[in-house]
């Protein structure tokens, strides 16, 4: 004999739907959900405890392995950045310094050694790069570098919070990845 619901209905009389266990109430009375049915059902079902992640303190395995490259990554940009506006503050001082002497910033290009009577005699050559050409290329591979920094360092505006946790981590991962491709063509 099957149990049946017995919850009190707006009409007065008695719900007569089934119930698995005697003295419980069906689905419609607050009873047990009896589960989905459907595949699409049972994949959202399965997606119920899932957790965003957004607020947690640790990381996963994957996001630290990025995270440390991402961050390496940043340590050599910042680096090279840094190693780069010094070489162009020298130029600079060497642009300032040749416009008292001529002679400023000269480099020696090349040692001729001729053998004599009295030994030998060494001669030295120097050459006198062009700085102009030399700043121009520093300035341009400064902003390269700042560029490629702040992209780096500045979130996409297109990734939005309210997406379903899965999208916002494929996302926020595939932006990672493309940054990382960008930067390692370049």
């Amino acid at each position: 004999m099957a149990h049946r619901c017995g919850a009190k209905k707006r009409d007065g009389g008695r719900c007569g739907k089934t119930v698995k266990v005697k003295g419980k109430k069906c689905k419609f009375h607050g009873g047990a959900s009896t589960g989905p049915k459907t595949e699409e059902g049972k994949r959202k079902s399965a997606k119920n405890s899932l957790k965003h992640g957004i607020y947690s303190r640790y990381w996963t395995d994957e996001e630290r392995v990025i995270a440390e490259g991402e961050i390496g990554r940043l340590q050599d940009l910042t680096q090279e950045i840094l190693s780069a506006e010094i070489e162009l503050s020298r130029i600079e001082a060497l642009l300032e310094a040749r416009r008292t002497d001529v002679r400023a910033g000269m480099e020696l290009s090349n040692i001729d050694t001729a053998e004599g009577e009295e030994g030998g005699t060494t001669r030295q050559h120097f050459s006198m790069p062009n700085l102009r050409d030399l700043k121009n290329t520093y300035l341009g591979r400064v902003s390269n570098l700042k560029r490629m920094h702040q992209e780096m360092t500045t979130e996409d505006v297109h990734l939005e919070m309210s997406q379903r946790t899965e999208e916002y981590k494929d996302a926020v991962l595939g932006r990672i990845r493309s940054l990382t491709r960008r930067a390692n063509e370049e």
